[in-house]
């Protein structure tokens, strides 16, 4: 016979474990609406490929914050295809947030659960399992977007893009069930002085830390922004030397002809020896169509070096001087400088220097520099795009910094790229 006191305890056991079981059920799933402020002086791009406008909720699985997989990217995700060795198609698509506007959407509140599969030979293959109802609990919402990506069109909201491997990400906390909107932020990059001054994974760009490139104006290096610099059809003028894969033209004579052209300059240079007329024709594109300070009956010194290696084929540089003094000095910087230092006296020009911008491009990100102009004790750190000009006794000289980019990929083209020209600027120089 059973002792009363001892079935009376199993009786109020056996009821509490089943009021108990009420508050182990799950509740039903809440749906949120998420909300972006791009509140940056630039648009965004954020991944956009289901519509989540580069938003991922997040929940805390042991002190570490793991994303919840609202879709499947696509049935290879499935618990029963995952033995079958597919592979979701990798197509990534950019929504762009405009500076100063808000753009949401609605999660479900039902996120895919992580699952594993044995397959073959005891292989384990992850998955995505049933649907569940987040449950109430703190969650973390997080924002990753890039200030740039790869020949984004000016007039689309979205459309397929690569994106940088580094985006830039803020994240905010909030609870479930949620009371209202949740909202969250762009924040503003922390300012800097120099890349010593932001986290070791970012770079100091416009003053900002940032991890991805920022908006920029630096003029693209095209027909109206270049050094362009013919080989020169030599009847005689010049001395020739083969240097390896470098030759260089010099000689002295009189412009006999000057021709200006939608920007492009077109020089016969003549010299004469014992009756015999020598000449030399040439052509130089400068920046902004800028003409030559010269005229015909001007006596002159040319330099002139080429470039023979295949990947440096189109390098050249073009020096002109009057009694000594240098008139120009362009390099159009194909694969690194043409010229050597001791052609620009009084002048030296280092490409290369601190890093001022970048921009994503398809074969990777693409770093541009400032480049660095001195004479004597003047200097002038420019950007690409930038002039200064510089005194050097009684000739004043534009310094242009026309480019000074490498490229993080290899073979995509020509890298660096550093052209630049120094032009006298005083004296009468006839009108192009």
């Amino acid at each position: 016979m059973s002792s009363p006191v001892r079935t009376l305890g199993l009786g109020l056991l056996a009821l509490t474990l089943l009021s108990g079981c009420g508050s182990c059920v799950d509740e039903p799933a809440r749906p949120v609406t998420l909300r972006v402020v791009n509140k940056l002086g630039w648009d965004i791009f954020v991944r956009d490929e289901a519509g989540q406008l580069g938003l991922t909720v997040q929940q805390d699985a042991d002190g570490t914050w793991e994303d919840l997989q609202e879709l499947a990217a696509c049935d290879c995700q499935e618990c029963s295809e995952a033995c079958s060795g597919c592979v979701c198609g990798v197509e990534t698509w950019a929504r762009r947030v405009r500076a100063g506007a808000r753009l949401e959407r609605t999660w479900s509140g039902e996120y895919r659960s992580n699952e594993k599969v044995s397959c073959f030979l005891g292989e384990t293959k992850p998955c995505l399992g049933e649907r569940r109802a987040a449950q109430p609990t703190t969650y973390r919402l997080e924002l990753c977007w890039a200030s740039s990506v790869a020949n984004a069109p000016d007039d689309s909201e979205r459309f397929r893009a690569t994106f940088p491997d580094d985006l830039t990400c803020s994240t905010r906390y909030f609870e479930l069930p949620a009371e209202g909107v949740v909202e969250i932020e762009t924040d503003a990059p922390p300012g800097c002085r120099s890349a010593q001054e932001c986290p070791r994974d970012q770079m100091c760009l416009s003053g900002r830390c940032t991890s991805s490139c920022l908006p920029n104006e630096i003029p693209e290096l095209s027909g109206g922004w270049s050094v362009e610099i013919g080989e020169p059809d030599n009847a005689g003028f010049f001395t020739q030397q083969d240097l390896g894969t470098v030759k260089r033209f010099q000689g002295a004579g009189t412009v006999a002809t000057k021709r200006y052209t939608a920007g492009t300059t077109n020089l016969t240079v003549r010299r004469v020896v014992d009756g015999q007329d020598y000449d030399a024709s040439l052509y130089c594109t400068l920046p902004g169509g800028r003409p030559l300070p010269l005229k015909v009956g001007d006596e002159i010194e040319l330099l002139m070096t080429v470039h023979t290696s295949r990947d440096r084929s189109l390098a050249r540089g073009l020096v002109i001087r009057q009694a000594g003094s240098l008139v120009l000095a362009a390099d159009n910087g194909y694969g690194g400088p043409a010229l050597d230092p001791a052609d620009l006296t009084p002048f030296a020009v280092n490409p290369g220097g601190e890093l001022f911008a970048c921009d994503a491009e398809e074969c990777g990100r693409r770093s541009h520099h400032r480049m660095h102009f001195s004479a004597g004790n003047l200097a002038a750190d420019l950007e690409p795009g930038k002039t200064a000009d510089l005194a050097v006794g009684e000739e004043t000289y534009e310094a242009i910094c026309v480019a000074d980019y490498t490229d993080e990929v290899d073979g995509c083209g020509p890298s660096p790229m550093t052209p630049y020209v120094i032009l006298v600027q005083s004296g009468t120089s006839p009108e192009p």
